[in-house]
């Protein structure tokens, strides 16, 4: 997830790389992807703030690798925090799949996933446009799109009286590797 800052004083803070290795959960897929469905869940707990390498990965001067360790972790903390994500009430966010339809004038593999997303105990549907691959033992879903917090019921963090805020608009990007279980 990419998160951006705000405001008058949005030179005080940076933007941020959000990043998560903590999904679990099962991907069903039959014969027909069109009729796969999904239900994973995202460790809260183990999502990562500002990690150097994630950062450089981005090749962009919005995204320097070298925030000092007490900013990610003052972030982090913010984030997991009661205002926010409340870590410690809700310890996972649920992606649930409501539907996957063809993305018009999209290439093969090209799909929009229609998703419930439980977050804070409350469900919104969002669509996602995802690409598929399947490979011998494996699918890998990747996508790029854009959210807003509000739309999943996350109240940005503002501080200073909102002179210094997170952007309400995100960018989510997804890479996601199912592997067939084994027996």
């Amino acid at each position: 997830m990419l998160v951006y800052r705000a405001g008058p004083l949005a030179a005080m803070g940076h933007d941020h790389v959000v990043g998560c290795h903590c999904l679990t959960g099962t991907v069903y897929l039959p014969r027909d992807p069109l009729r796969a469905s999904f239900n994973v869940r995202i460790a809260v707990g183990q999502l990562t703030v500002d990690d150097p390498k994630l950062r450089a990965a981005e090749h962009s001067a919005d995204f320097p690798p070298d925030v000092p360790g007490s900013a990610r972790r003052g972030t982090r903390k913010h984030m997991l925090g009661a205002a926010l994500l409340n870590a410690a009430k809700y310890a996972d966010i649920t992606l649930r799949s409501q539907g996957l339809r063809r993305s018009p004038g999209g290439k093969p593999g090209d799909v929009l996933a229609q998703v419930a997303v439980r977050v804070l105990g409350g469900w919104h549907s969002v669509t996602v446009p995802i690409h598929y691959v399947i490979r011998t033992g494996e699918i890998v879903a990747t996508g790029s799109f854009p959210l807003k917090q509000t739309d999943i019921g996350l109240t940005p963090y503002s501080a200073f009286a909102r002179a210094l805020r997170v952007k309400d608009d995100m960018k989510i990007r997804i890479r996601l590797v199912a592997k067939r279980r084994a027996g």
